[in-house]
């Protein structure tokens, strides 16, 4: 019974073995082999093997996963002759894996940026514009950002703002920023997405007086519960403290 057993065993060990690591292939009418790629999630990597820019540094998607291999891009929101550029300066593509946030349909022109950040990852799309002016990289203040979400990461939690933003008009930096519409429920992530799009440096493509003066970027926060026990245990004390 134990050899029977240790047989079962070893059969489903390399069962396992072979659907994960051997490729899957099929033949053609003349005989050749033909691979077919893999629908495996992988897990991150270098962003040098990634050319269609489909891995986010340090930012799972919705459903958990740093990326998805070789993606067709969907429909940019902003318009079908517009680009789209991320954070660091680079064309991309709207995913299927990226978040609802940047695939909502947009309906102010004004519309130019869209951000999802956190404790764990700043991530942006412009979806108009970048014929006219772009957003500098800036991983410095990104990261400034995220630390900052961190302290407030005591329950699970998103929500949503948008801001105006004023340039001045003759050097096209960012003069006013005001919250459009939409304000955050909670003062102190409206003051982080106030001070984020302050901090921002843009770089103009018209020399001369910038063709921008105004945008509007939509923001979406997302908390999570990274409370410890001692940590709900002084939220308590606090509570108590204060009745």
């Amino acid at each position: 019974m134990k050899t029977l057993k240790y047989l079962k065993n070893n059969i489903l060990y390399n069962l396992v073995l072979f659907s994960v690591f051997l490729p899957i292939g099929c033949f053609t009418a003349g005989g050749e082999s033909v691979k077919e790629e893999s629908k495996i999630l992988l897990e991150p990597a270098s962003v040098e093997a990634q050319p269609n820019n489909n891995y986010y540094p340090n930012y799972p998607n919705q459903q958990g996963n740093y990326y998805y291999p070789q993606q067709t891009g969907i429909a940019n929101p902003g318009g079908e002759n517009e680009k789209v550029v991320d954070e660091n300066e680079q064309y991309v593509n709207i995913l299927p894996s990226d978040y609802d946030h940047f695939k909502n349909p947009s309906t102010d022109k004004r519309e130019f940026f869209r951000v999802v950040m956190s404790s764990e990852g700043y991530v942006l799309r412009q979806i108009r514009g970048t014929d006219d002016v772009i957003r500098k990289k800036d991983s410095g203040g990104d990261q400034l950002i995220m630390e900052e979400l961190s302290k407030f990461d005591k329950v699970n939690y998103s929500d949503d703002g948008i801001v105006m933003v004023k340039l001045n008009g003759e050097t096209g930096k960012v003069e006013n920023v005001n919250f459009y519409h939409r304000v955050p429920r909670i003062s102190e992530l409206a003051t982080i997405m106030r001070n984020d799009a302050t901090r921002w440096v843009l770089e103009h493509k018209q020399k001369g007086v910038p063709k921008v003066r105004d945008f509007i970027i939509s923001y979406k926060v997302i908390l999570k519960n990274r409370a410890s026990r001692s940590d709900i245990q002084n939220i308590i004390r606090n509570k108590k403290s204060k009745h």
